[in-house]
């Protein structure tokens, strides 16, 4: 029950020094085959990050980081999205498991 209150919760984060919602959502309304995340513009008025609330562990830190990129560098290529948040995603489980932040 913990874990779901926490996963319902609204997050207020920066990117590039402007505020963005990240939510935890249920993936069901997506569209696209694998429900992970999406993205809204950068220049928007609603700028959000919505995560699907099935995630866990190395996946929900891969795509939370793969999000944040769109977010931060919009006119970057998806590949190299999907690359550089894998292997940003893969250093910090080791440091972290490591020195005992995970």
């Amino acid at each position: 029950m913990a874990d779901e209150k926490k996963r319902d919760k609204t997050y207020k984060i920066s990117i590039n020094g402007e505020r963005w919602r990240l939510r935890f959502v249920d993936p069901g309304p997506w569209t696209f085959e694998e429900p992970m995340g999406e993205c809204s513009h950068p220049k928007s008025n609603k700028k959000e990050i919505l995560i699907s609330n099935k995630l866990r562990g190395k996946e929900l830190v891969e795509i939370i980081i793969h999000e944040m990129l769109h977010a931060s560098m919009w006119i970057v290529s998806e590949e190299t999205v999907d690359q550089t948040a894998k292997d940003i995603s893969d250093a910090l489980i080791i440091i972290l498991k490591e020195v005992g932040g995970i």
